[in-house]
């Protein structure tokens, strides 16, 4: 562990602004989804994740504008596309905090693999799974497999490029 030891007759005062955390403000940015209303996230960091972040929600139609230095102002008053765009979130390992979110608002979501550096990679989405993610809610709570093609809006099937995660109240996703 390194240390800083200071020593002398002066005492240290002042303030040290903390910097904001990536892990703290995607799912934040997420998480504005699951309202109409606006949003204000201050001491965002200004990085790369976070503008990817940004973009695929304004593909999804949220209102994004990066406010004074580190603020962000985020709103989703119309109800947004289930798919962010696959290029966006092939990018950031972060884009399945959108699952939760898109699937409460919308009834789907239908997010590709996440992308991101390959460092945790597995846990992102589970064990060494290759898969994206897709779910859709019906009458019962959510419907699903894991497969090689996505379902959108219950019967109309997209490329391989996204795969479909549906469980049911009765049974579970089996790996």
């Amino acid at each position: 562990m390194n240390v800083l030891r200071i020593t002398g007759p002066q005492r240290l005062e002042g303030t040290v602004a903390a910097s904001g955390s990536k892990n703290a403000a995607l799912p934040a940015m997420a998480a504005c989804l699951l309202s109409d209303q606006p949003v204000e996230l201050r001491n965002v960091p200004r990085i790369e994740d976070i503008d990817t972040m940004a973009a695929m929600l304004r593909d999804l139609g949220v209102g994004v504008d990066q406010a004074r230095g580190s603020s962000w102002r985020l709103r989703a008053n119309q109800t947004p596309s289930a798919r962010p765009d696959a290029e966006l979130a092939r990018r950031l390992r972060g884009s399945v905090l959108m699952l939760g979110p898109l699937l409460a608002r919308t009834g789907e979501a239908l997010i590709p693999r996440p992308g991101g550096d390959d460092i945790g990679a597995a846990q992102a989405i589970g064990r060494g799974s290759d898969a994206g993610l897709a779910a859709r809610v019906d009458g019962h709570g959510v419907d699903g497999e894991v497969g090689g093609s996505a379902c959108r809006r219950g019967s109309e099937t997209d490329s391989a490029t996204h795969d479909r995660l549906v469980r049911d109240r009765t049974t579970s996703a089996r790996r």
